[in-house]
């Protein structure tokens, strides 16, 4: 199967470790970079038909934060975790919801002297790229130039001559793959 530019692109960007978990409404765990080339990279990737899974809608506000903690960290203990989540959570609970998370296939542990140790099984870009489906279908209709035009139109967004002109790229390299 040949990759497109757009997914080599992508490629390219999700070794990025700039991404963190939008606080977005519930049932919807998005992991974005923080910058706008980076969204609008991935809103032009092609469009799939389906998704196998949907690995951001059955995440908890809480076990969101969890996996927030687990892809920044790469790696953490429950009291690590613990020690990072807002509200001051109990020690159990945060081992119960790692269990979940587990129980979900989200997370793995594997036992480090006395201890447990967390990191994530979905690869952070497959969350990434189903988040962003379902955003992009959610409130723009599918449509990606309505994406772009709300990254580009909203207030308080200053995009760099530089960034423009990476964008232009992008959607040439778009407009290529498109075309074939």
């Amino acid at each position: 199967m040949a990759i497109t530019q757009a997914q080599r692109e992508f490629q390219r960007l999700q070794s990025f470790d700039t991404m963190s978990v939008a606080q977005v409404p519930d049932k919807l765990f998005c992991i974005f970079g923080n910058t706008l080339e980076h969204a609008i990279a991935l809103a032009l990737l092609p469009k799939r038909s389906h998704m196998a899974k949907a690995p951001h809608l059955n995440l908890t506000r809480r076990e969101r934060q969890i996996m927030d903690i687990l892809y920044r960290r790469r790696r953490a203990t429950a009291g690590e975790v613990m020690a990072e989540l807002p509200g001051d959570p109990s020690y159990s609970t945060v081992r119960a919801q790692l269990r979940v998370l587990e129980d979900k296939q989200h997370v793995r542990h594997e036992e480090v002297g006395l201890r447990y140790v967390y990191s994530p099984i979905v690869p952070r870009h497959e969350v990434r790229l189903s988040a962003l489906k379902h955003l992009v279908d959610t409130f723009f209709e599918g449509s990606t130039q309505k994406v772009v035009a709300a990254l580009l139109g909203s207030e308080g967004t200053k995009v760099s001559a530089e960034e423009l002109e990476r964008i232009a790229e992008l959607v040439e390299k778009a407009r290529k793959g498109a075309n074939k």
